[in-house]
């Protein structure tokens, strides 16, 4: 939460980031803050309401509870975040995602981790894979993912979405894209959650090491016998007519696996409680499908479950407050997409918006590689649910219950209908 009243004469303890390290002493102490998105009361219940919060604060702030970096500043304004998203040269990517550093790795998350030409030449390799050609070729294989989850729960009229569709789709999608067995999706929908959900440190780093186990093995047989999948392109790919490294060819593969599988689930599970909440919008969609692509977009704006990092390359300046060299800056997508200077009555769901322009798929050069991808999965996941399921809400008596972490989203949302 955040504590805009902090009382600077407190004891000195009170200057101690997460992992109790004292706060550099060029921070201002006005701007020094304890705002924790991973465990708190809050978070459970709603963790864009904790982000919302921060429209109030200055500009800029310093952040003493940041349970990844210890400590770092904050952007509150769409403007500013657009220049520290947009600026590579003074911002920079590498070591923001630390999965590596949790299994004592240290192959780096391409090309999230990448900036200038080296991620260029990186996001090459996987482009083609996600532009709209070969998505609307997809499209067929992912409708009937959809179909086939929605069909398995349809007849028992309820169903715990998360755990039933929300996360098995987009996991779905991603053993097609790397043309591997649906008798491993139960392996890979627990690293998934012991990755993203552990409440520890060591699920984490199990649920890591057991995907890299499995897709450094993965990779050691495309590149004995590949197959026309995403997994054989990494594996054999080229960069200057020279092989990509392995420690490389796994960062490109697990950022592909994890970029196309948390966020869209965390982002269905906030879409369909939405939609459960919100009869008149449901209603208005099963009549107009047509409208589906705009809602999505508004879902996409209302609902960005990810937040990055980026460090800092020399000094600088942001909305008058001195940025030093080697500090972290926090990016939150959704503090954009809810600043007022940027949408008119940002907190309103309306899909009609004339200004649909949002933050969720990132910005600048680290625009979501994957975005079209994401876009005809969401898509698809309501037209099908819309299309097939009578007119659905939250079981009655049913407390949804959501979460923080690096990529916020609701832990259960029991459907009926």
């Amino acid at each position: 939460m955040t504590d805009p009243s902090l009382d600077t004469k407190k004891p000195p303890e009170e200057h101690l980031d997460f992992f109790g390290q004292p706060i550099a002493v060029h921070v201002p102490p006005e701007l020094i803050r304890r705002i924790d998105v991973f465990d708190n009361d809050d978070v459970s219940h709603d963790p864009f309401m904790v982000v919302r919060q921060l429209r109030d604060e200055p500009p800029v702030i310093y952040n003493s509870y940041n349970a990844l970096k210890g400590q770092s500043w904050i952007v509150t304004r769409a403007e500013d975040i657009r220049h520290v998203l947009g600026s590579t040269k003074l911002f920079n990517s590498s070591e923001q995602a630390g999965f590596a550093s949790i299994i004592g790795e240290t192959w780096r998350q391409i090309p999230i981790e990448l900036d200038g030409a080296e991620h260029i030449k990186y996001r090459r390799l996987i482009a083609p894979w996600f532009s709209l050609p070969e998505v609307a070729r997809l499209s067929g294989q992912v409708e009937r993912r959809a179909i086939e989850l929605i069909d398995r729960i349809l007849d028992q009229g309820h169903c715990e979405f998360v755990s039933s569709f929300g996360t098995p789709f987009p996991v779905s999608i991603f053993m097609d894209l790397f043309g591997l067995p649906d008798s491993h999706t139960a392996a890979f929908l627990k690293w998934v959650d012991q990755i993203f959900h552990s409440e520890t440190m060591e699920g984490r780093a199990a649920g890591t090491r057991a995907a890299i186990d499995y897709l450094r093995d993965m990779l050691r047989e495309r590149r004995i016998s590949p197959s026309d999948d995403i997994a054989s392109a990494i594996a054999n790919a080229k960069i200057d007519d020279v092989p990509i490294s392995e420690d490389d060819a796994i960062g490109l593969c697990f950022t592909v696996w994890t970029g196309g599988l948390d966020t869209v689930a965390s982002s269905l599970g906030f879409y369909f409680r939405h939609l459960a909440e919100n009869p008149d919008i449901q209603a208005r969609l099963r009549a107009h499908p047509e409208e589906i692509p705009n809602a999505v977009e508004e879902y996409l704006r209302h609902f960005a479950p990810a937040w990055v990092h980026r460090r800092t390359l020399e000094d600088t300046e942001i909305a008058g407050v001195r940025i030093k060299r080697g500090d972290w800056v926090t990016i939150f997508y959704a503090l954009a997409n809810f600043d007022p200077r940027e949408h008119e009555d940002p907190d309103a769901f309306d899909y009609e918006r004339a200004n649909r322009r949002h933050f969720t798929l990132a910005f600048g050069p680290h625009f979501c590689a994957g975005a079209n991808l994401a876009r005809r999965e969401l898509q698809i996941a309501i037209e099908q649910w819309l299309k097939r399921v009578p007119p659905f809400r939250v079981a009655e008596g049913d407390a949804v219950r959501t979460h923080g972490g690096m990529v916020f989203g609701v832990n259960r949302l029991n459907l009926c209908w």
